[in-house]
């Protein structure tokens, strides 16, 4: 999968996704050292937000599951979501 975008609001997304899934958190759980590793190394291009609403969520899944320490994209973003919230609030 290859994150770029001309797009304003997928390349906001894009931003997002980068600063959540840090580098630490990538090393941390999973086989890649940043979230541009994790993304090159899958199957698909995403260039449009459509691109990205159309991704096989089952396909994609089974990716993560055996990548990450992660079941699905949705346990993993929230598990970034949440550390990532607590290492802005100085709890971790």
């Amino acid at each position: 999968m290859t994150l770029s975008s001309n797009n304003n609001s997928l390349s906001k997304k894009i931003d997002l996704y980068r600063t959540v899934l840090s580098d630490e958190f990538m090393r941390k759980f999973s086989k890649f050292n940043n979230i541009d590793d994790f993304f090159n190394s899958c199957n698909c291009i995403i260039t449009t937000e459509e691109d990205f609403n159309n991704i096989d969520i089952d396909e994609f899944n089974d990716y993560i599951q055996k990548n990450t320490k992660f079941g699905s994209w949705n346990d993993m973003i929230e598990t970034a979501r949440i550390a990532f919230s607590k290492y802005k609030l100085n709890l971790l």
